[in-house]
């Protein structure tokens, strides 16, 4: 993948309890000071985990980016447990819960500053709590990354057709890149979604750092739904074999048509299936 230019970090009092180049397992946290009223040398802890094994490509692996949407926090906290290190040729960035304390919550929002996460990119690292963590997420753990996997389901308010969901971006090569990536996730629809031109999304910021973006939409209604969770799971298990970084021992035969479909211009959703649009 051609050499990413980044600017330098923005100065932060966030730290991570590991360290992303060792090789191996890891778990730990990236450390927020925070002093609210019951806990005055506090500090948030947004839990990460790193396997690293040899050379290779870099997947960072995104869920609770809001706290009520479970089947990417499932998947991405069922890695961290079984994946075996052996199998990987490359590196994985997890954060299973990024938002944490909307996580904690069950919410959307953090209840911590009331903020969406995925409209504070890209981020302050003297801001709020969210602003924080948005911050050295874009300063400190995309800069890592050749691509980027945000996964997101309904939430609370939504119950939408599982779906893989490709950033626009104005960059030729990495749009071609990109949908080859959601197609190989092959969900059962698939989707570019341009937020209205929201530049504040984690997948937006994804892919001005030049990162491969996947984004997805596994149901919703406040609830795990098993079929979209096996949707995710196999969905992150395609794009990880198609990276290269996590390879299948047997070609998975592939489900979808392929088909990429846009409706310009708002943030409604278009899906494509083999059974045809809804």
């Amino acid at each position: 993948m051609p050499a990413k230019q980044q600017p330098s970090p923005r100065p932060s009092s966030a730290f991570l309890t590991l360290d992303p180049e060792r090789e191996g397992k890891q778990s730990g946290f990236l450390m927020i000071p925070h002093s609210p009223h019951d806990d005055a040398w506090g500090a948030t802890r947004v839990p990460i985990a790193v396997i690293k094994n040899g050379s290779g490509p870099t997947a960072l692996l995104e869920a609770g980016n809001h706290g009520d949407e479970y089947e990417g926090q499932i998947t991405i906290c069922d890695m961290i447990r079984d994946l075996d290190p052996g199998r990987v040729q490359g590196r994985l960035i997890l954060m299973p819960a990024n938002n944490v304390h909307a996580v904690i919550a069950g919410k959307r929002t953090s209840p911590v500053d009331g903020l969406n996460f995925n409209r504070t990119f890209p981020g302050d690292p003297r801001g709020t709590i969210t602003q924080q963590i948005a911050a050295f997420v874009s300063d400190h753990i995309m800069p890592l990354g050749d691509a980027f996997l945000d996964l997101h389901s309904g939430g609370s308010s939504l119950d939408i057709i599982p779906s893989a969901i490709v950033e626009p971006t104005d960059d030729p090569d990495l749009h071609r890149r990109n949908v080859a990536a959601v197609q190989a996730f092959d969900a059962p629809m698939t989707v570019v979604i341009s937020n209205l031109g929201e530049p504040r999304t984690a997948t937006a910021t994804a892919c001005r750092s030049g990162l491969v973006t996947v984004g997805t939409e596994m149901a919703g209604g406040g609830a795990v739904s098993l079929a979209a969770l096996s949707v995710c799971r196999r969905g992150v298990a395609n794009v990880l074999d198609h990276l290269g970084i996590v390879p299948r021992d047997v070609p998975e035969p592939r489900r979808g048509d392929g088909a990429v479909l846009e409706l310009p211009g708002t943030a409604a959703y278009v899906f494509a299936s083999s059974d045809g649009v809804f």
